[in-house]
């Protein structure tokens, strides 16, 4: 009874749209295109689900984050120093939809586990995010930089 939302238009967005037809999965999987306000969208999930190759989708991790949703991402890149395994939310490797798919049913299945993660998820993002953290940070490395 899950309801699946992709953000984003990649190169296989197209490809996507058509096997979501093909397959009349219209009910349960929206394609949207490219959001420009993630953190609105992300609100209203129970689960956010990453499953680049590239962390160049790290922001919207950080945002989903940030709205207390707990994360399932692929453990590419600097991800995992987003994302504490088990803490903050599920790290899965890349390329493996079982195991995407094993975390993603978990946490549907499992709301105090999803709450947990989601409160640990907002909690990172607020400390590793915050402005004062941001603006102490940049300044320390301007000073390093000075010397």
């Amino acid at each position: 009874d899950a309801r699946f939302v992709l953000l984003g238009e990649g190169s296989l967005y197209e490809g996507l749209t058509r096997d979501v037809h093909a397959r009349h999965l219209e009910r349960h999987v929206f394609l949207p295109g490219f959001q420009a306000d993630v953190a609105r969208h992300v609100k209203g999930f129970d689960v956010y689900a990453s499953a680049t190759l590239h962390p160049t989708g790290s922001m919207a991790i950080i945002e989903a984050m940030a709205t207390g949703r707990p994360i399932v991402a692929t453990a590419v890149g600097h991800i995992p120093d987003l994302i504490e395994d088990g803490i903050s939310g599920l790290l899965v490797p890349p390329r493996d939809d079982k195991a995407m798919a094993a975390a993603i049913v978990r946490l549907l299945e499992d709301g105090s586990l999803r709450q947990a993660l989601g409160n640990s998820a907002r909690a990172r993002a607020r400390s590793l995010f915050s402005l004062d953290r941001i603006v102490s940070d940049t300044a320390a490395l301007y000073a390093r930089l000075i010397r």
